[in-house]
């Protein structure tokens, strides 16, 4: 512990500061720690006179600015010391208050042992700073036995802040554990303090519980402060860091009612400003971020914030740029990792796109029995020459080097990721590949290279944020999509089937696109029409597009685009396809047809009727992972998406009800 408010005495101020605490601990005796300082002052001495091996020999040479001291005036600033720590340690056997000593009346004899006047002798050293009795806590309570430390924290005399600072040491010696259990008492039954300090305290223990993993432990106490404490910073500082989980889960609606709790029980939090372009970053209105921050900005420098003062620092950067200011954030927080590849995409996202061709290699009915089968039923699709997408020539070569030090393989089928547990963003995997890309611009040529690139993307730690998404996920993903699109015009808008391989790149990273899309909510309707693109160009539909297609062009009222793209799948197995079919049939007025679908789906679908029309009912059992065709669980789903929707239909339901039960 240093104090800035000292002379530059050539002591070991820290240790001094620290060996007196225990000294007090163990003894509790003014007098006795008086004379252990006069006597033990020159142990922290660190004067050139200790460096020339005489305690204190004359010296000819100081450092610049450095003070000299001679044995009597060491050990008076041993008594001047240690009455100032004195007076300002809490002692146990006071109820944790300090007792401090008298000021000696001017003359008095001097209590540094010297025989003079006070006012001879000690009263005219420099004046010491008063120690902070906050400051000295963080110290006395590691020197407390595990008892008195107890009783110290429910008889409620330790600072929230002496708490929160020992609990960041904890924190920054790897000791999260015992972090936890200095915090977590405060916020524990009936929560006294409320003030900014122990927003600070929760912030801190919020922190230490996300890096032990204990996120439920977390939403347990931010609900539980929520719930009990008045309007305060601290139940500000719950609200928003319940606002921020609901960002992470993709929760906007629930982040901003979040937000607005916060902002009602701490208007001036210097948090709301981070927290507000935090939320309109993660949906994408990058114009609202940059505009919102500037007015955060305005706020703070009002109040006097200094610009390198966080957060204030952090929403300059959003200002000027919003998405550079959270990409150099969020690589930061995950130690850089695409970095390079970062740097890299901005390098080559002039170049020109290259020259794909097209041509038909085999008809899908030709297929050895050996090939991998569709994941999709293709029955009710005709026959298709098996077109194909080639590289040039020159892309050959390079995408073999590039296999040879990437380190994952092709995702199976519509998967995602591969298998397996390796992870391109190894520090020392990443740093290979990504330095092969600073060698290569032409690897931003290649579909299948960007194919791997955006599958190292979704295994990135900062998957899914917004930054990410925009400055290193579009630009790879529309790369693809630029390169493919060109091909398919040259070629005259030919069919790309995803049981060739070498068309999956290309498939993968369009179906990706789509998700992207779909998730920044920025343009639906934009993700709504590759979706439809992605459909034309694959019929068979591998990735599964046409169930949210239809939904969405339901909900649009778009019923004869839906009733169309219906009749591609006859039979689906999927009721967004089927009973969209029905609901479109029965509001273009074929009531008949409408009749006619039902009594099909009724075969392989017969669950969907019940759960639809049915104004209450319990809900399934759902695994995470799987949904059972004809099941209970997929009923239930259709009924949470589309049911309200079959109820802006006038007697639709009870239509429905009824031509269920023609065929019972």
């Amino acid at each position: 512990m240093t104090n800035s408010g000292f002379p530059d005495f050539p002591l070991q101020m820290e240790t001094l500061i620290e060996d007196s605490i225990q000294h007090i601990v163990n003894h509790e005796d003014a007098q006795h720690f008086i004379g252990w300082m006069r006597e033990h002052i020159h142990d922290y001495y660190t004067g050139p006179d200790v460096q020339q091996g005489g305690l204190f020999a004359d010296a000819t040479t100081t450092e610049p600015g450095q003070v000299i001291l001679d044995p009597e005036m060491l050990r008076a600033l041993g008594v001047t010391f240690a009455s100032m720590i004195w007076n300002s340690t809490p002692l146990p056997s006071n109820h944790f208050k300090p007792r401090p000593l008298p000021l000696p009346g001017r003359n008095d004899p001097c209590p540094c042992g010297s025989g003079r006047k006070y006012k001879q002798c000690c009263a005219q050293l420099p004046a010491m700073p008063a120690l902070s009795v906050d400051g000295i806590w963080p110290i006395l309570f590691e020197r407390l036995d595990k008892e008195t430390a107890a009783r110290a924290i429910r008889e409620n005399q330790v600072p929230i802040n002496a708490l929160s600072t020992l609990a960041y040491e904890y924190l920054e010696s790897a000791q999260p554990k015992k972090a936890v259990a200095l915090l977590a008492p405060l916020f524990d039954g009936n929560i006294r303090k409320t003030s900014d300090d122990a927003e600070y305290a929760l912030t801190l223990l919020c922190n230490t519980l996300d890096e032990l993993g204990h996120k439920k432990k977390k939403i347990t106490l931010l609900q539980h402060i929520i719930d009990t404490v008045p309007r305060s910073p601290l139940r500000s500082g719950a609200w928003q860091r319940l606002s921020a989980i609901r960002i992470d889960n993709g929760d906007a609606n629930g982040a901003w009612d979040a937000f607005q709790h916060a902002q009602r029980d701490d208007p001036k939090s210097q948090g709301l400003g981070l927290l507000e372009v935090q939320i309109l970053n993660a949906q994408g209105h990058n114009i609202k971020a940059k505009q919102r921050a500037d007015f955060w900005v305005r706020q703070m420098r009002r109040a006097g914030i200094a610009d390198d003062e966080m957060p204030l620092a952090f929403l300059i950067e959003v200002a000027r740029d919003p998405v550079e200011a959270f990409a150099d954030f969020g690589l930061e927080s995950v130690d850089d990792a695409g970095l390079l590849l970062k740097q890299w995409l901005q390098r080559v996202r002039d170049r020109p796109l290259p020259e794909y061709s097209i041509y038909d290699e085999m008809a899908l009915t030709d297929l050895d029995d050996g090939e991998e089968e569709d994941p999709e039923n293709d029955e009710y699709l005709p026959e298709t020459n098996g077109m194909s997408l080639h590289p040039p020539g020159k892309l050959d070569k390079l995408e073999q080097n590039w296999h040879r030090i990437y380190p994952l393989d092709k995702p199976f089928s519509t998967h995602e990721a591969p298998y397996g547990d390796d992870d391109p963003w190894d520090i020392f995997e990443e740093r290979e590949w990504e330095n092969w890309l600073q060698d290569h611009p032409a690897a931003f040529d290649s579909l299948d290279i960007l194919d791997d690139l955006a599958t190292a993307l979704m295994l990135h730690p900062q998957f899914g944020t917004a930054w990410l998404n925009k400055t290193m996920m579009l630009p790879v993903l529309q790369r693809s999509e630029a390169i493919t699109e060109k091909a398919l015009a040259a070629a005259g808008e030919p069919q790309l089937h995803w049981v060739m391989p070498d068309n999956r790149p290309a498939l993968r990273s369009m179906a990706r696109l789509v998700n992207i899309k779909t998730f920044m909510e920025e343009d639906q309707e934009d993700a709504l029409r590759r979706a439809q693109r992605l459909i034309t160009i694959n019929p068979h539909d591998n990735h599964g597009f046409r169930s949210r297609v239809m939904n969405q062009l339901i909900t649009k009222g778009r019923d004869e685009e839906a009733l169309k793209l219906a009749q591609l799948y006859p039979g689906d197995m999927n009721p967004e396809v089927t009973f969209g079919k029905v609901l479109v049939l029965y509001r273009l007025g074929r009531q008949k047809q409408a009749v006619e679908e039902v009594g099909h789906a009724l075969e392989f679908l017969g669950k969907i009727p019940r759960y639809l029309t049915a104004k209450r009912i319990r809900k399934p059992k759902l695994r995470p992972d799987a949904v059972q065709y004809g099941g209970d669980d997929q009923a239930w789903y259709y009924r949470e998406e589309m049911r309200d929707v079959w109820l802006q239909t006038p007697g639709a339901l009870d239509w429905l009800k009824n031509a269920e039960k023609a065929f019972q």
